[in-house]
């Protein structure tokens, strides 16, 4: 009896429909190649475990075919045993890496084919396995950053679309063969793959053309966004700002001018010096992903010496994160004021120094480290940020038009502006005027002795019973109106202010002249002023969704 049901169940485990077509299953082992191919050129997966995987597939389908027409209950049985330790598997990494399961999900489909490929007798079955390169391939393009992806997709589709052609012209003469039919003719078959190229290159067309012109709504974000990499192992170096670029910078500035490195902006690090002459190369830099564009944030300079600006000497305060993400302190005027969310990624192409990148105002930071340190002029790594590295912020912006800004602080800047404008230069003093700003902002109004040709032309162009918004737009449009934007700058004589020396001498400059001169400005209007260093926004690649980042 027991011998009489063990030859039954081989009866049952015994394939039906088995799929004889080799041209069929060597076009689905090419798309399952192609998919693993991707995923490797993404760096998702170890290359020795693509390797080994690629060679494992390709054993399986040869065992496949060889064993086609035998029940394989041995190694039926291995399989489930083993898909439930790569389950398991999946399951520790995830709950290991919580913030993006990508990779771990990417595994575990990979060893699913690979396990899946030992026991390949039936058309569905290599169907399966299809469907299953689809996702792989789906998530090696979640990690693409580049439009160059799209000849991943394309030699992919070259394979899976004979696939579908072969699988669906066997199912047509095992149809015709059990009801005693003719086969399809070959214009038939012919007519159903055109019919089908037609249809898949429609939806690619259509999904590119979609894809590129979709508004990037918040909300597509929140299951992707954030997501957090492994954490490096690196050496504590404290607060201080280092930059790569300048491995040699000193914590003040020299007597004599930065010399400029073409591959790295100056102006990430202990001061900002105006005296630096040169041009950036056009590097990249890195890739956002941003639900809105914005300006990603470095540093912030508080104080002006008439020749580079400075970064606070204070300590900054040391945030610690058991558990991602960290939570930024804001003022707490500031917190109600908040009316859109920016949530970003940022793809460092390039190493940059341990300033962490975001758009203002930083709320929530997933960044690969115990800890950071974080103050008013921003936000630093204990170590650089590395070619390579991924981190996300969620940043709280105030979206204000013109009007509401207009609105602040009218009553109580009307016809009051700075000491400097008031009375002589040589003896204003910010404490005998305490009406201006709040105690915690007087840093942000604080100037060296100025030319006296820059205090008389404050005076000129500076409305007096205007608010501030009236009196930062008097300043911007004056600028914009009688200096030029240009690189090539002649040097700041020995001494010189450069202020003075760009509104009155050059009347030219770059991003740091125009910068400098409006805060100068501003505050002599009596409105608190900082210079900030960082990265526009670069250029939107509707392809990929990602804003290009470069260094000029």
């Amino acid at each position: 009896m027991p011998g009489k049901s063990l030859h039954n169940l081989r009866r049952l485990a015994v394939p039906r429909e088995v799929e004889e077509s080799r041209s069929l299953r060597l076009a689905v082992w090419a798309s399952v190649c192609v998919s693993i191919a991707a995923l490797a050129l993404q760096e998702v997966v170890n290359p020795s475990v693509v390797l080994a995987s690629l060679l494992l597939i390709t054993a399986g389908y040869l065992f496949s075919w060889w064993r086609r027409h035998r029940p394989n209950i041995p190694v039926k049985l291995t399989i489930a045993a083993l898909t439930l330790v790569a389950l398991a598997s999946f399951l520790r990494q995830s709950y290991l890496q919580p913030y993006d399961t990508r990779a771990p999900l990417a595994e575990l489909f990979l060893w699913v084919q690979v396990l899946h490929s030992f026991d390949l007798p039936r058309r569905r079955d290599l169907l399966f396995s299809l469907v299953s390169s689809f996702i792989l391939l789906a998530l090696a393009a979640s990690y693409s950053l580049s439009a160059a992806f799209a000849w991943m997709v394309l030699l992919w589709l070259a394979c899976a679309v004979p696939s579908l052609y072969l699988a669906q012209r066997s199912r047509l003469s095992s149809f015709s063969s059990n009801d005693g039919a003719k086969s399809p003719s070959g214009a038939a078959l012919k007519g159903a793959s055109t019919a089908l190229s037609m249809f898949l290159a429609a939806v690619l067309i259509t999904g590119l053309l979609v894809g590129a012109f979709i508004p990037r709504f918040p909300a597509t974000y929140i299951r992707s966004l954030p997501f957090s990499l492994r954490r490096p192992w690196f050496s504590a170096q404290g607060y201080s700002v280092r930059n790569p670029g300048y491995p040699q910078l000193p914590v003040k500035p020299p007597d004599h001018p930065l010399e400029v490195n073409p591959e790295a902006y100056f102006g990430f690090g202990p001061y900002l010096d105006l005296r630096a002459r040169g041009k950036l190369v056009d590097l990249p830099v890195m890739k956002v992903r941003s639900t809105e564009p914005a300006y990603w944030r470095g540093l912030a300079f508080s104080t002006y010496n008439g020749y580079s600006w400075l970064l606070p000497e204070g300590e900054p305060s040391r945030l610690h994160a058991d558990q991602q993400p960290y939570n930024l302190p804001a003022p707490e005027k500031d917190a109600h004021l908040a009316t859109k969310t920016i949530l970003q990624t940022f793809y460092l192409q390039n190493d940059q120094p341990n300033v962490v990148f975001t758009a203002y105002r930083p709320s929530l930071l997933y960044y690969p480290s115990d800890y950071l340190y974080y103050d008013d002029c921003g936000i630093r790594s204990p170590f650089e940020l590395a070619e390579g590295l991924v981190y996300s912020a969620v940043s709280y912006a105030i979206d204000m038009d013109d009007t509401r800004l207009s609105s602040l602080g009218g009553s109580v800047m009307q016809g009051r502006l700075h000491p400097y404008l008031e009375s002589s230069g040589s003896q204003a003093r910010l404490g005998d005027y305490p009406y201006l700003v709040a105690a915690d902002k007087l840093a942000y109004l604080e100037l060296p002795p100025l030319p006296e040709r820059v205090i008389q032309l404050a005076r000129e162009i500076i409305p007096r019973d205007a608010g501030p918004m009236q009196r930062v737009k008097a300043i911007e449009d004056f600028l914009a109106r009688e200096y030029a934007y240009s690189l090539d700058v002649p040097p700041l004589p020995p001494g010189g202010d450069a202020v003075d020396h760009f509104l009155f001498d050059t009347r030219r400059g770059y991003c740091e002249h125009f910068a400098t001169a409006h805060a100068v400005l501003c505050r002599l209007a009596g409105v608190p002023s900082r210079v900030v260093t960082g990265y526009a926004t670069g250029d939107y690649n509707p392809l990929t969704g990602l804003y290009e980042v470069s260094l000029d």
